[in-house]
């Protein structure tokens, strides 16, 4: 029998994050097992791994060491809690190619693949610095006087997010086999609904983009589970 990545997965285990990048660079030493990272350049003495290419994200699952001459910024992890339902659609345009002198159809694709997606649950008031509240600001502006010091936030609707799609993450233990989405994104739709016996839903939709505006690249990835640590709860999840 199958074993090890042969498995069925329950919806349950997705989880989804928003990666923000840490103003400064990471210090020469080691990076911490369970963040998310991308190399900005490698140093002429640099010993991180060959096969991960420039401004590509990547989740840290060993210990890995950083010289003085790399530059490596973190990507802080922010979870969307809220979430239940999330769907993730990779397409390519196919063109007719047919001709008279065939019987049957052909096509020719050009190769490019468009990426789209969403993520919805219960419409939750978070924390000022929680990951929905964040996105909520792609939308709108919003004004905060909830707390001691009222704050009024301005919205950013051209910015490009980054999120996380992790599959298997609920209830992963240490070393299990799990499989990432990171998606460069422009936030497109922001819906709430909310009827009389039912639960109120937020849904957001977004469009993929190949890059973030940092030229943070989009990937996916299989890796093995060290934990994450969310950078609102300072919380290990595992």
């Amino acid at each position: 029998m199958p074993t090890g990545r042969y498995t069925r997965r329950d919806g349950r285990k997705a989880h989804a994050y928003l990666l923000e990048k840490d103003a400064t660079k990471v210090a020469a030493g080691s990076l911490e097992l369970g963040h998310f990272y991308f190399i900005s350049r490698r140093g002429a003495s640099s010993s991180l791994e060959e096969v991960i290419p420039p401004l590509v994200p990547f989740y840290c699952q060993e210990e890995m060491t950083v010289a003085e001459d790399d530059e490596v910024f973190e990507l802080k992890a922010y979870f969307l809690g809220f979430a239940n339902n999330k769907s993730y659609t990779e397409e390519k345009q196919v063109n007719d190619a047919t001709v008279d002198m065939d019987e049957s159809t052909n096509y020719i694709c050009e190769g490019s693949v468009a990426a789209s997606g969403s993520i919805s649950g219960y419409d939750m008031v978070g924390d000022p610095d929680s990951a929905v509240e964040k996105l909520k600001l792609r939308f709108n502006d919003t004004l905060d006087m909830a707390g001691d010091t009222p704050v009024y936030k301005e919205s950013d609707t051209t910015r490009k997010d980054l999120i996380v799609l992790i599959w298997d993450a609920f209830g992963a233990k240490l070393g299990d086999i799990t499989e990432f989405n990171f998606v460069p994104c422009i936030l497109t739709n922001n819906s709430k609904e909310a009827a009389y016996g039912s639960p109120q839903s937020l849904n957001l939709d977004f469009q993929g983009c190949d890059t973030t505006d940092e030229g943070i690249r989009r990937i996916r990835s299989i890796m093995k589970w060290a934990g994450i640590v969310d950078a609102t709860a300072g919380r290990v999840a595992a």
